[in-house]
Order: structure tokens, then sequence, then C-alpha cells
């Protein structure tokens, strides 16, 4: 599929395949701000939700592995500030 590039008027940026009008398949999507405000999602999108593997870092946070609905869902690994490190199964 073919890449594109969506730059919202409220700074959110989105690189990647669109399908029926809806991000599907890879991408990245961007959310800027400062802190705990900014973040950025990698990985597989279905119907305009996070779905599947990908990488989201929100704040100092992040969380790597499976997706469901835009939401953790599945194995994963999440990554706090402070070094601690949670390793399992996420559910919503």
């Amino acid at each position: 599929m073919k890449k594109h590039t969506f730059k919202f008027p409220n700074g959110i940026k989105y690189v990647g395949e669109i399908k029926n009008n809806k991000f599907n398949g890879q991408g990245a999507l961007t959310f800027p701000g400062t802190g705990k405000k900014s973040g950025k999602y990698v990985g597989e999108f279905k119907n305009g939700n996070y779905y599947g593997q990908g990488t989201l870092t929100s704040g100092e946070n992040k969380y790597v592995g499976e997706f469901k609905n835009g939401k953790s869902h599945g194995q994963g690994v999440m990554t706090y500030p402070d070094g601690k490190i949670e390793k399992g199964i996420w559910k919503n």
C-alpha cells in the first residue's frame, strides 16, 4: 500500500497506509506537546485504531507489544521513567 501523510490542525501527524479512509496497515501517529501530553505510536492500525504489534510512547512511559481496538491488549512490556519494567498479558 502507498504511504500517505496527514497533518491535523491540532498538530497530530499521521504517516502510513490508508484503506477505506481510515488508518489501516503500517503507520506512525505523532502527538505534539510536552511531558505527558506528547506521544507517538508506531505499528499496525486497523479501522483507525492501534491494532496488532506496535510501540506506544506516552510522555515518558513506553509500551511495546500487542494492541486491540486502540488499547494495550495481549503480550507486552511497559517501561516507566524510573526504570521499572512490567511484562505480561495486558487487557484493555
